[in-house]
């Protein structure tokens, strides 16, 4: 029994030595957090505005950022309180609830980015609040516009098997798959692509059709699967869009001749 019980206490013991090592390595982003809702509760909006990343400010106003502050009354922050945190790679996320000076309980997500050594705000969320249906945020695009992210994912994938480099298309993808895979990984997803020189071009000029309707799912993944209809063989794509604002990034293709 005593046996035992020493290799329960040594999985014990290793157990808080690899959550105290988790808690540690992602100790930046809740303080990251903290300090950017401090110059907001300071009303230091200016500040705030300019200690988040480069690619929050190049896709939102000081104007914009101000507005939402004080539409959704997070310019009110008291204190935050983080009940979930993660990395994967240079990016990491934050959830958890913000109380208002009046009291409020406010959920919010908060995603980051590192630049340099140092965690930057990429994207703060929160829930709505009142009656909200479900259709009035899983809308896909217009058609018009399904169509050019269809157009635009392909040629991408076509200049990339073109030149043997993927380092652009990666550049294109969201943040989040830019997470999950390199540019020599996508190389080798479509080697058989560049050896048998696939040239996918001629589908710049093509109108896709979409043989599943459009939807946005649960998670928030636009899906469009369908064909370009080329001569003398279609060419079938399933591909997956995340919105990261202000726009719908590619983060899934999959292509068949």
């Amino acid at each position: 029994m005593k046996k035992v019980g020493k290799i329960l206490l040594g999985i014990v013991v290793v157990l808080a030595i690899i959550i105290a090592l988790a808690f540690f390595a992602t100790s930046g982003l809740p303080k990251a957090a903290d300090e950017f809702f401090s110059l907001v509760q300071q009303g230091k909006i200016q500040e705030a505005y300019l200690a988040t990343a480069a690619e929050f400010r190049a896709a939102t106003s000081e104007e914009a950022f101000a507005a939402f502050l004080e539409s959704t009354a997070l310019g009110g922050y008291q204190s935050a309180s983080w009940s979930s945190r993660k990395i994967e790679n240079n990016t990491g996320k934050l959830e958890g609830t913000v109380t208002t000076r009046d009291g409020g309980q406010i959920p919010v997500a908060v995603d980051l980015v590192k630049e340099g050594e140092t965690w930057k705000i990429l994207a703060v969320r929160k829930a709505e609040a009142g009656i909200v249906r479900e259709s009035d945020r899983a809308e896909p695009p217009p058609d018009a516009e399904l169509q050019r992210l269809t157009t635009e994912a392909v040629a991408w994938l076509a200049e990339a098997v073109h030149k043997n480099d993927f380092t652009g298309f990666h550049g294109h993808i969201s943040r989040l798959w830019q997470g999950q895979i390199t540019a020599d990984e996508l190389k080798n997803v479509f080697a058989s692509f560049v050896e048998k020189k696939i040239d996918l071009s001629p589908l710049r000029e093509q109108t896709p059709v979409f043989s599943q309707k459009p939807a946005v799912d649960a998670d928030g993944v636009l899906a469009l699967e369908g064909y370009f209809p080329a001569q003398p063989n279609q060419v079938f794509f399933k591909l997956k869009f995340i919105y990261e604002h202000p726009q719908w990034k590619l983060m899934g293709i999959n292509v068949r001749l």
